[in-house]
This record gives C-alpha cells, sequence and structure tokens, in this order.
C-alpha cells in the first residue's frame, strides 16, 4: 500500500509525523506541497526545519538543496544541463501526449503541475519508491554523464528516473531540475530553517552560509560539533572553496543609502561586466569563479594571467571582469559573456574579445581571511598586493559624507 499521510501545512500533530519513520522522497514532496498552501514565514521556517531535523545528515543536506531547487552542488548546476523542454518532450513522449501540450500548460499552475497532468495519463501510477538520497544519485549520475552523445545519455537516464517515478514525484522532480519549486522558501529562509533545525542563532548559520555557499554544506557544518571550526580553518587555508558573494540590497533613495551605510562610505563606478571571485595560490595556482559559483577559469586564461602577476602569494579576490574593444573603451556585456563558460577555441575568442579585470575587494590574503576587517584596511592591504602585481587595476574609491543642510 502506499504510504499517505495527512498534509502538515498548520498542524503540529502532521509535523510530528514527519519523524515517524524515515522519509521517502514522497514525504519530501509531501512537505514542499504542504509549504505551497501556508502563508506564515515562521510556520514555514519550522516545517522545514523540523523536516530537516527528522532526516540523518546525509539527507538533510541533500533535502535543502533540494527544497530551493538545486539538483547538485552550488556551482555545479552547468554540469547538469537539463532543460524545462527537455523534460518536457520526455513526459510527453511516454504519453503519448504532446498534442495535448497546450491545454495542460492552460490547466496548470506551474511547469511542475503539467508534468504531474501528463504523468498521469499513463495506464498505472507507479508506486512511489524512491529516496532522497537515491534521487541525489540519480542527479549525480546525469550530471557526470560526458563525452560522446552526452546529450543523448542524459535525456536516456532522465527518462529513466521518469518512468520510475509517480506523478506527484515526478512534478517535484521536474521542479527541482528547473529550480522553480513555487513554494516560498527562499534562501534566506531556508537559513532560518536550519538555524531552528540546529537550535543555532540565525545570525551564526547567515556566517556559515558566507564561508560555506552550497546550502547543504552549510547543514552538515551545523550537524557537525566542530564544523565552524573547520570550515574557518579551510578557508583560511589554500583549499579552494569560493565563498558566498556579497551582494548589493535596495534603498529607496540616497539618503536612505547614506542613513544604512553610515556616514562614511565608499563611492565606485558601476562596471557592466561580470562578478568574479579569482583564488590564488602560493604555487601560482589560479582559480576563477562566477557570481553562480561556477568554475571558469579555463575560459579566461588572460586574467588568470594578470592575476598571477601578484607572485607566491595566496589570495581571494572579488572583482568584476569587463570586455573591451580594440581602443580599451568597454564592450557590450553580451560580447563580454561569449567568453564565459567556453571550452573551445579560447586563444581564438581572447583576441577577438580581449578582457580587463578590476579588483575591489581582498577576502583573504596569506592564509587569513580579511572579511571582518574595516573596509578600509582591506583597501590598504589590496593596493599593497597590486603594487606588486603591477597592473592587476582597482576601482578608485572615494569616500564621502552626505551633505547636510
Amino acid at each position: 500500500m502506499r504510504r499517505r499521510r495527512a498534509r502538515c501545512a498548520c498542524a503540529g500533530v502532521a509535523r510530528a509525523a514527519l519523524i515517524s519513520y524515515v522519509p521517502s522522497f514522497y514525504d519530501f514532496a509531501e512537505v514542499c506541497q504542504s509549504l505551497s498552501q501556508t502563508q506564515s514565514r515562521l510556520q514555514m521556517a519550522e516545517t522545514v526545519g523540523t523536516f530537516l531535523a527528522s532526516l540523518d545528515v546525509d539527507e538533510a543536506e541533500i533535502a535543502a538543496r533540494f527544497m530551493v531547487g538545486r539538483a547538485v552542488e552550488q556551482g555545479e548546476e552547468k554540469r547538469l544541463q537539463i532543460s524545462g523542454r527537455a523534460i518536457w518532450k520526455i513526459v510527453a513522449e511516454m504519453t503519448d501526449s504532446a498534442d495535448q501540450g497546450e491545454d495542460i500548460f492552460a490547466a496548470a499552475e506551474d511547469f511542475g503541475e503539467a508534468v504531474e497532468m501528463t504523468l498521469k495519463l499513463r495506464g498505472v501510477d507507479p508506486e512511489p519508491t524512491l529516496t532522497i538520497r537515491e534521487l541525489n544519485e540519480k542527479f549525480a549520475e546525469i550530471a557526470a554523464i560526458e563525452g560522446r552523445h552526452a546529450r543523448n545519455r542524459k535525456l536516456d537516464a532522465l527518462r529513466d528516473l521518469f518512468t520510475r517515478a509517480s506523478a506527484f514525484e515526478g512534478k517535484y522532480i521536474a521542479k527541482i531540475l528547473i529550480g522553480e519549486m513555487r513554494h516560498g522558501v527562499s534562501e534566506g529562509l531556508m537559513l532560518e530553517a536550519i538555524a531552528r533545525m540546529a537550535g543555532r542563532p540565525v545570525t551564526e548559520v547567515r556566517r556559515i552560509h558566507m564561508l560555506e555557499a552550497d546550502l547543504g554544506r552549510v547543514v552538515r557544518m551545523v550537524r557537525s560539533p566542530a564544523g565552524t571550526e573547520k570550515l574557518v580553518a579551510e578557508k583560511s587555508s589554500a583549499a579552494v572553496k569560493p565563498l558566498k558573494p556579497m551582494l548589493a540590497f535596495p534603498v529607496d533613495d540616497i539618503a536612505e543609502a547614506f542613513a544604512t551605510l553610515g556616514p562614511e562610505l565608499s563611492l565606485e563606478h558601476k562596471l557592466d561586466g561580470a562578478r568574479v571571485q579569482i583564488h590564488h595560490a602560493t604555487d601560482g595556482t589560479v582559480r576563477i569563479f562566477s557570481r553562480k559559483l561556477n568554475e571558469i577559469t579555463e575560459s579566461i586564461p588572460d586574467v588568470v594571467e594578470v592575476v598571477n602577476r601578484i607572485g607566491a602569494r595566496h589570495a581571494i579576490l572579488d572583482g568584476e571582469v569587463i570586455g573591451v574593444d580594440a581602443s580599451g573603451r568597454p564592450a557590450a556585456f553580451q560580447d563580454l559573456m561569449r567568453r564565459f563558460g567556453r571550452t573551445r577555441d579560447v586563444e581564438k575568442a581572447r583576441v577577438d574579445q580581449p578582457l580587463k579585470l578590476y579588483v575591489f575587494d581582498l577576502l583573504a590574503l596569506d592564509g587569513a581571511l580579511t572579511i571582518d576587517r574595516p573596509w578600509a584596511e582591506r583597501i590598504s592591504m589590496l593596493e599593497e598586493l597590486q603594487s606588486s602585481a603591477g597592473s592587476v587595476n582597482r576601482r578608485t574609491n572615494r569616500q564621502a559624507e552626505p551633505r547636510r543642510g
């Protein structure tokens, strides 16, 4: 018999039921379904935190990723290469329903529900047998497929997965793969849920997330007694894992910006470029990550050469890369993007579209994190590093105070 539970959207009894047995992927999907029917942020964080606490650490690590729409670890998404179009083609072929697509999508609330409705057209809905751990392994296997006919082999593996899945499981497999969960659990809310799971202050969990960008590994860190200390040690060493990038946040006007940031701040030019985080090791090894933490080192060897001028020093740099034309003027953003992620004809692309690196922050230097040091001190350290590098460009900054009167 298929195991079903009452929805856990609002009842403490239902949340308690989450820990009555080892959850399957079907259970995970039911929790997601309940979240889509929940309005209270506090209740959502409690529901997710309770669910994660009911899992062993390996399952909790995976579930945290899945719940925010990540099928694989942060930074590995490009290896998956599964689109919504490919998913729809597979389930439509499985049910001979391609001609019903327009009606199905008109009736469905979102893509995941359209997949569920399509899979229900099968004569028999399979029993839900997938586990969270098993689905994670399937996603990893698909991401690892490379080489000859890789695309077709990825789609064959995905077809096998949807063939085995029940319609309800298929709904949430599709949602995870396209990264659109539509239940309101953002990264911020997930961090609150993780704090509840571990009984730790949310400020502490947010800091761990800054150092360890992948939410799944954040779960593992807070479930481990020595996890935080180990993480700081890793970030201060030559171990290469990108930090979560610091992002901008909106305010209504300039006056509010000054009030929020304080009377002394830095004004910088806005460059129409691509964010990069650069890790330089003492042996000259350079690894570069995009804003989404995908590694792009192979695509931009000219930036690697510039960074290597700092010599035998360990450093983590935060910066921006822009494309430039023959006269050194900024090129169009879309021209710059043709350089990122490229693995073929890199040298030709390098000639066709030169790049220029601007560095605006120093996150670590000589084996020590600098993120807790004052901004002015970090900039001073960066300028010293720049002088040794020769031509690593740093954005010019200007301190300002708000006008009064």
